[in-house]
């Protein structure tokens, strides 16, 4: 069975198409039709690459929350110093780990 081009391009449209139905938009194949020219595709690409980066923008900004939080219920303090590793800042709890977290950005500011 022969298949002539035009017929292999509307084929490989055809399951282009139904990937990006099935798993929603794949990076790969959206590059690959917006260097062919698809309009639609290279809209669909500049909105997701867009979205990506506002994600990123909001991952780095985890820290002030986290501080906000600690204002808010009262707990500032309370892994600092002598108590780091007590009773009341036990190792492996969310409070220790972040009070690491935060020892560790600190002593990297110091080295700058």
């Amino acid at each position: 069975m022969k298949i002539t081009k035009s017929e292999l391009k509307q084929i490989i449209k055809e399951e282009l198409q139904a990937l990006m139905n099935e798993e929603g938009p794949d990076l790969r194949v959206l590059e690959m039709e917006c260097r062919q020219g698809n309009a639609a595709a290279c809209a669909e690409l500049g909105q997701l690459q867009q979205d990506t980066l506002r994600e990123e923008a909001e991952d780095e900004k985890w820290i002030q929350g986290a501080e906000k939080d600690i204002e808010k219920r009262g707990t500032e303090g309370v892994c600092t110093g002598d108590k780091f590793g007590g009773p009341t800042c036990r190792p492996g709890t969310k409070r220790y780990n972040l009070a690491k977290t935060f020892r560790k950005m600190a002593k990297d500011r110091k080295k700058k």
